[in-house]
Parts: structure tokens; C-alpha cells; sequence
């Protein structure tokens, strides 16, 4: 006993050295066990949370905006895509001829040279193009003219408010449906409607191709086989909104089946 207790107090500092050597161990390896993210998992319901917070652009001629009015409670997923057929589908002005080459357009599109077609701008989507705004006060009406047949997909259009740096969905989409002829113009009534944002003023249009999203979901629609690019963006913008988190809208845009137009004003 006497040799125990003489060997223990010789090497006493040793004994306590090993001993915090292997608590240190174990509290490590304890740690590691234990959870150290938690996820926040959003669910359908919570797109009908309203904000009116500002946030920063995508590059998708932006994704982000502020809204004009205050919060409240309408559900912001309202948002309704015509694809052509019935409700909601444009139609081609009645009083316009494009065969005969004269210029007979409304007093609202007499600024526009599209009859016969002067075709000012281009877009890999739909190849030259014009769109022009009537002057009426306040309007959000347009008229589209394409220099090329579209015979295989209907083409939407949203209206945004922001600029090539940034913009944020203000309205439902319109479509007009395929075939879209060449050198027809065709008018379109769009509107300022989307909730928390109906003061806000229409500086221009994003146009996308009405087609199945290549087999993906959205994040209020969990059915791949049904979501289209309209959807797909509709969905993105009320998600970035609603959560602030934009990597929905950077995944559509890198698709790259859209093209934006802003007026001059």
C-alpha cells in the first residue's frame, strides 16, 4: 500500500494531465454529435405573407422591388396566367390592316411605327419585335408585333416596375396564343393587380415563352409535369416576397426563356 501511494503522489501531476487530456477528448466528440443547423422549412401557406422590404437584383433585369401600399392580409398568390382560349386572351385590334400598308391605329398608338412595321428591337426569344404603349394617361395597354411566326408556343407577358437592374411582378400575365403571325399587331390590356403593389406604375413588360418548365417544381407547385416558365416565374417573385430568398428566380433566369422591355419614360 505504502509503495501504491508513494508511486501515486511521484507522478501525481502526470495522472492529472492524462486525466484532462481525456475529458477534452470526449467533450469534442460529444460535440460533434449534436445538431448545429436548424432549416426552415416554408411551407405553401406562408406565400401569403405580404412585405413591403426591399432587396437587390438577380440580373434578371432584377427580381426585386418595393411594394407602394402597406401590408395586409390578401393572400399574394392571386396571380392568374391566361394561356390563350378563352378568359383573358388578347386580341388583335379590329381597325388596324396590315396588308394594306396604311396607317389607321387609334389616337392612342398614333406615336407607333407599325404599319407598315418598322421593327426597332430584338430578342434571341422571338427574334425582332416592336411593342408600343399607348399615351393615354395612366395606361397599360399595349400593342406587339413580331417581324416572325411563333407557331409553337403561346408568349406571356407580366408587368413590371423597376429598371434592367431591378424589377418586381406588379400584375397577371396575358398570352396571346400560338400561332402569333407575322407583322399582325396585336393588342394587349394588361393590369396593375397583384396585391400590395396596385400603385405602382408600369415601366415595362417581361415576355416568356408559355412552355413546360423542363420537368421542375415550383415552390406552390410540387407537380413538375404541370409547371410552365410563367408559373415558374409568378412563383418566384411572390417566394422572393414572401421570404426574401431569391434562388428561384436566379434558377429561372439562367433558362434564359424570357426577354424584358422597359419604356422610355
Amino acid at each position: 500500500m505504502n509503495l501504491l501511494l508513494g508511486f501515486l503522489m511521484k507522478n501525481i501531476k502526470f495522472i492529472f494531465i492524462f486525466m484532462f487530456i481525456h475529458i477534452f477528448i470526449v467533450s469534442i466528440f460529444v460535440s460533434c454529435d449534436q445538431p448545429t443547423e436548424r432549416r426552415r422549412i416554408v411551407s405553401i401557406g406562408d406565400y401569403s405573407k405580404d412585405s413591403n422590404g426591399t432587396g437587390t437584383g438577380t440580373g434578371m433585369s432584377g427580381t426585386s422591388g418595393t411594394s407602394n401600399n402597406s401590408n395586409n392580409s390578401n393572400n399574394s398568390n392571386t396571380s392568374t396566367i391566361n394561356s390563350g382560349g378563352t378568359s383573358g386572351t388578347p386580341s388583335t385590334t379590329t381597325n388596324i390592316s396590315t396588308n394594306s400598308g396604311s396607317l389607321n391605329l387609334p389616337a392612342e398608338f398614333a406615336h407607333c411605327n407599325m404599319n407598315p412595321p418598322k421593327y426597332n428591337n430584338n430578342a434571341s426569344l422571338v427574334g425582332e419585335y416592336n411593342v408600343c404603349l399607348s399615351n393615354e394617361s395612366n395606361s397599360t395597354k399595349i400593342l406587339f408585333q413580331v417581324k416572325s411566326s411563333i407557331i409553337d408556343y403561346p408568349l406571356c407577358m407580366f408587368p413590371i416596375n423597376g429598371n434592367s437592374m431591378s424589377s418586381v411582378m406588379i400584375g397577371d400575365a396575358k398570352c396571346i396564343p400560338a400561332p402569333i403571325e407575322a407583322d399582325k399587331i396585336y393588342t394587349v390590356q394588361l393590369a396593375i393587380n397583384r396585391p400590395n403593389f396596385t400603385n405602382s406604375v408600369m415601366s415595362g413588360i417581361i415576355f416568356i415563352k408559355n412552355a413546360p418548365y423542363d420537368g421542375e417544381v415550383t415552390a406552390y407547385n410540387y407537380n413538375g409535369t404541370t409547371t410552365t416558365y410563367p408559373e415558374a416565374y409568378r412563383d418566384c417573385m411572390l417566394f422572393y416576397t414572401a421570404t426574401g430568398n431569391n434562388l428561384a428566380c436566379v434558377r429561372f433566369k439562367n433558362k434564359g426563356k424570357y426577354f424584358t422591355y422597359f419604356f422610355g419614360y
